[in-house]
């Protein structure tokens, strides 16, 4: 049962990161206000001024127009393709991280955890690898220190 759910948690925030990466990438164009677009245009112009463009936008002729092929001419294709393969490249690290929580509580210092089995196994014959622990002549089960 619980790694059902971890299952479905994994699944359910890989599909929010890689959505969440790629709609915001194609929304650009109508996200940005009127000041923000001035400020990409600046910061762009700043870094090359002798672009073409930035000729005409200091000279202060630009309108929407201008800055949609400003915008258009330098986004590349593949912008939302990479969001979203990094998106789910993300989402697939966290999502193994939380699957894989429940192994570290198996971890026993010193050794791996297959030597440790195996050394349970050897010394008690009603030992549960599933537990980790092993029957005692009381009746109460006992966790496997070995």
């Amino acid at each position: 049962m619980r790694a059902a759910r971890n299952g479905i948690v994994t699944a359910v925030l890989t599909a929010t990161i890689a959505v969440a990466s790629i709609v915001p990438a194609q929304a650009q164009n109508v996200t940005l206000s009127f000041g923000q677009r001035q400020q990409v245009i600046q910061t762009y112009c700043d870094r090359y001024p002798n672009d073409y463009d930035c000729r005409g936008y200091y000279g202060g002729n630009w309108r929407q127009r201008d800055y949609d092929r400003f915008y258009n001419n330098r986004r590349s294709d593949l912008d939302p393709l990479a969001a979203g393969i990094f998106g789910a490249a993300f989402g697939a690290i966290i999502g193994g991280a939380i699957a894989n929580g429940n192994r570290n509580n198996d971890r026993v210092v010193g050794r791996s955890y297959d030597s440790h089995v195996d050394a349970c196994y050897a010394r008690y014959r009603s030992y549960d690898e599933r537990t980790d622990t092993f029957m005692g002549y009381d009746g109460v089960r006992y966790r496997c220190n070995l």
